[in-house]
């Protein structure tokens, strides 16, 4: 892996979560067009990045030690198509209005509803 890409790794798996971060945090880290809201083009590439930064190991499954902390520990461990599809299901549960897109209000909204 080119040196660029292990430094990006590092940073993403150092980095805290959407989910620990403020609505307008978790905007900032993942929105590449700078309208203030997610897509979910926007939303698969960094679940893409991140699972790559979690996968230490390179094997393409995240076992058990590479689960971020707080995360259920899946037994045999999860490919990178069923974080993807993890992060869908996520995305459409905070996609409030089914625009397509997240807002500030909407994380908000999700959260009072699901705080973990």
């Amino acid at each position: 892996m080119p040196l660029a890409s292990l430094i990006l790794a590092a940073a993403l798996a150092a980095t805290p979560a959407p989910s620990e971060l403020s609505p307008e945090d978790a905007i900032a880290a993942i929105d590449r067009d700078g309208d203030a809201m997610i897509d979910w083009e926007e939303a698969r590439n960094y679940a893409i990045r991140r699972f790559h930064a979690l996968d230490v190991n390179g094997n393409g499954v995240l076992d058990a030690a590479e689960f971020p902390a707080g995360t259920d520990r899946l037994e045999g461990g999860l490919d990178g198509q069923a974080y993807q599809d993890a992060a869908l299901a996520r995305f459409e549960a905070v996609d409030g209005d089914r625009d397509g897109r997240i807002s500030a209000a909407e994380i908000r909204a999700f959260r009072s509803r699901d705080p973990r």
